[in-house]
């Protein structure tokens, strides 16, 4: 693999590892809140 297709591949895993952080910081986040909400109502 030449250099300028090793710097775009490493670009994309860069951009789909940002990807997958955000979406499992929002999911999380989502999960955390539904979370306190179903233990609020059983309380």
């Amino acid at each position: 693999m030449d250099r300028e297709t090793d710097a775009m591949s490493k670009d994309l895993s860069e951009q789909r590892f940002e990807g997958q952080d955000l979406r499992g910081k929002n999911f999380f986040r989502g999960a955390n809140l539904r979370g306190a909400n179903l233990s609020r109502k059983k309380l």
